[in-house]
């Protein structure tokens, strides 16, 4: 099966998986909002599953320790354009948020992840 691909937006970080995921998690917390709009789409992989490419070095992380949960998140991102590309929390560690965003096909099937933060009309 073919590898799945996606990219930040100016190019110079890639995220390679080895297949495409077959569910995704709508996170509805306050700091993913802020991140971006009313939810954040993420791929939850293990560390091994997940290649990240950065040719210019463009990765820098936001340590986040204002979250609904108390724990502590890593939040990296590509500091030349914005684009989120992953987050690690604490209380999972070895797993990665993988913003689903990067990819140009997203996987359709998707739970959803502090709901009572939901944005009413969502």
């Amino acid at each position: 099966m073919a590898s799945y691909t996606g990219t930040c937006n100016c190019g110079s970080v890639t995220v390679t998986l080895a297949t495409a995921p077959s569910m995704i998690y709508a996170c509805h917390c306050l700091n993913c909002r802020r991140a971006g709009g009313p939810f954040s789409m993420n791929y939850i992989l293990g560390e091994d599953e997940v290649t990240v490419h950065d040719s210019k070095n463009s990765r820098k992380q936001y340590v986040d320790t204002n979250t609904t949960s108390k724990a502590t998140v890593k939040r990296t991102f590509c500091q030349n354009c914005g684009s989120p590309l992953y987050s690690q929390a604490e209380k999972l560690a070895g797993k990665y948020f993988v913003k689903a965003s990067l990819f140009d096909e997203i996987t359709m099937t998707k739970t959803d992840i502090f709901q009572d933060r939901q944005i009413h009309w969502i």
